[in-house]
């Protein structure tokens, strides 16, 4: 586990999952459309706080892996 000298160094990771319907939609979209969906909940729900663009985006399509086949 990395070790950062000050606790506000760390950086900040943020994970959401979806399941049944919505994540056969979710599994749809183009990126920065889940991302800005993703960052209109956020300021919604904490509105008294500047809640900052992403630095980077990871997104998983498990539905649509061969491999995972949705994970089941």
């Amino acid at each position: 586990m990395m070790k950062y000298p000050n606790e506000k160094d760390a950086p900040y990771i943020l994970m959401t999952m979806a399941s049944g319907k919505a994540a056969i939609e979710i599994e749809q979209m183009k990126e920065d459309q889940l991302v800005r969906g993703v960052l209109s909940t956020l300021r919604e729900l904490f509105s008294e706080i500047d809640v900052p663009e992403p630095t980077d985006v990871r997104i998983t399509r498990w539905g649509s892996n061969e491999f995972t086949r949705g994970s089941l």
